[in-house]
């Protein structure tokens, strides 16, 4: 499915969703807030101007493509029950990034770097661990970068002046 908006997707409540693959684009201001009620692969999701990324699934989240990119706002993704896996990148200037699993666990392909200018990275596998591959790095600028994991967490780069 292929979502495109000026002034938010889902911005004023979330919209909730049963597809496959997501590409969103979002033009001015306003959120890209989408609630999946079950796996989703995320294709693209861009948004060009003020405001927040949010993505909830009742399933595995996988980022492929062209990953996300939020201009200034925050990023945030959650998987209630599966996985998070980043085979493209996440960047945000101003806001942070969050990816929580609450299930399962969170991996990295070597493609899957993080990029924040200034905000904050935060990563959770609650039931889970969390996986770099090598050459992945999570970079939060002058932010600060949180990882847990109920497992194992193996790094390859990580990256902040703060």
């Amino acid at each position: 499915v292929t979502l495109s908006a000026k002034n938010g997707i889902g911005s004023s409540d979330d919209i909730e969703t049963t597809i496959t693959k997501l590409v969103a684009s979002n033009t001015a201001n306003g959120n890209i807030s989408i609630d999946e009620t079950d796996a989703l692969v995320i294709g693209k999701i861009d948004q060009d101007s003020e405001g927040n990324v949010t993505v909830s699934a009742n399933g595995t989240i996988t980022i492929v493509d062209s990953g996300i990119s939020a201009t200034n706002g925050v990023v945030s993704l959650t998987a209630e029950s599966g996985d998070i896996v980043v085979n493209n990148g996440i960047t945000t200037i101003g806001g942070d990034v969050t990816l929580d699993s609450e299930a399962g666990n969170v991996s990295f392909s070597a493609n899957g770097d993080i990029t924040s200018t200034s905000g904050n990275v935060t990563v959770s596998a609650v039931a889970g661990s969390i996986t770099l591959a090598n050459g992945t790095t999570i970079i939060a600028g002058s932010g600060e970068i949180e990882l847990t994991a109920n497992g194992d967490i193996t790094l390859t780069g990580l990256s902040t002046t703060n």
